[in-house]
């Protein structure tokens, strides 16, 4: 006997209701963060932009955290942000990423700006880990724990917008070579042997190979001079 799917439940009048006024309120403070990325954002702002209450924002969205962190999933709708499924795909959906940033640079610009207010790595960096794990599964699985957890860091840290703002800002680098950059970079991180660990005698900071090289070598005995030499000639007397 074949199971029969139960039908997803229509909303209801109020819940249609309290979903529009969400949306309402996260599409004002989009427009604001993308016509004014230098006025600060706040609830009393964001809903009268919205012709909405500031008490129904705060209902909505208590804390400026869950604001900013629903703009954010906003944009990525609107500019169809995807995660990589599989290795191959890490790249080129890198490029289109970066290409995203450049098409939204003012928004983009505006809401990293408003992510230290909020609570991102708890939202969009946790989606990322998870989303590069699966695709790196293979690699994953042959690695350590840690050095799998180093691995998707380091992609999470490059596909993002952060990166891609350090690049241009910081880099002085062009759409183009930015771009580039950020795919030679996950490129090389993905397919890099790994370094040695270092070892808890070596500082923290200094890898074992410069460790090394700055150990001081033993010296050679110097030459005794040439007065001091044996003379086996005999003397004259």
């Amino acid at each position: 006997m074949n199971a029969t799917a139960t039908p997803a439940a229509t909303p209801t009048a109020r819940e249609r209701l309290r979903a529009d006024t969400a949306q309402r309120l996260v599409e004002s403070a989009f427009a604001l963060l993308r016509d004014a990325p230098d006025q600060p954002l706040s609830h009393e702002l964001v809903a009268a932009n919205a012709g909405i209450s500031a008490r129904t924002a705060y209902r909505h969205f208590p804390t400026q955290n869950d604001l900013v962190a629903a703009v954010w999933r906003h944009l990525r709708d609107i500019t169809g942000t995807q995660w990589p499924l599989h290795e191959e795909d890490i790249v080129p959906c890198l490029r289109e990423l970066f290409a995203q940033f450049e098409r939204n640079a003012a928004l983009t610009r505006a809401m990293l700006a408003a992510l230290p207010r909020a609570d991102y790595a708890a939202h969009g960096s946790a989606e990322g880990r998870d989303a590069f794990r699966r695709a790196l599964a293979a690699r994953c699985a042959t690695r350590t724990a840690s050095d799998a957890d180093q691995l998707i860091g380091s992609c999470v840290a490059i596909y993002s917008a952060p990166f891609w703002l350090m690049l241009r800002d910081r880099g002085q680098l062009s759409q183009h070579a930015a771009t580039n950059a950020a795919a030679n970079a996950i490129h090389a991180v993905i397919h890099a042997d790994l370094l040695a660990d270092v070892h808890p005698d070596v500082h923290p900071d200094v890898h074992p190979d410069v460790h090394a090289a700055r150990a001081p070598r033993p010296s050679t005995p110097a030459s005794p001079p040439a007065d001091a030499r044996t003379d086996r000639r005999p003397r004259r007397r």
